[in-house]
């Protein structure tokens, strides 16, 4: 299971939190809660020792949230899954995720879909440190080489 930290505990290791992690703190975030989630599993992997993924990382005319590119493992932050006019729930944003998707996995990369809140409560992280572990289990055993 992958390391949890208070926000105080993150802070008191350098690591800037995010205010959403922060329940003691009264004001706003400026930035879209997606993009806040994927910056918040960033600093989480600095902190658990994983590789660090890179945001908004282009994969043909498509953009993953998160991405190892050298793991072939994807995330995907589906911020506005919640609200009416949501950003990846509905009509033509939907089925160009979904072509996204199927792309990807066809291509043999893993594809996670999460939610904003499923970093905040650690379902994220157990799912991410699970992936990482796989993929290098599965590069060590075809030599890195997707193509097997």
């Amino acid at each position: 299971m992958a390391a949890r930290l208070t926000a105080a505990q993150a802070r008191a290791a350098g690591i800037n939190v995010p205010v959403s992690a922060d329940r003691s703190a009264k004001t706003k975030s400026n930035i879209g809660k997606g993009k806040e989630a994927a910056l918040g599993v960033q600093k989480w992997c600095r902190l658990a020792g994983l590789p660090v993924p890179t945001t908004e990382h282009p994969y043909r005319r498509f953009k993953f949230d998160l991405c190892w590119s050298d793991l072939a493992l994807a995330v995907e932050i589906q911020g506005g899954s919640w609200s009416k006019n949501g950003a990846h729930g509905f009509g033509d944003k939907f089925a160009r995720d979904c072509e996204k998707h199927n792309e990807a996995m066809l291509d043999g990369r893993t594809v996670l879909v999460v939610t904003y809140e499923h970093p905040k409560s650690g379902k994220a992280h157990d799912w991410i440190e699970r992936a990482i572990k796989g993929a290098k289990t599965c590069a060590q055993h075809t030599g890195g080489n997707d193509a097997q």
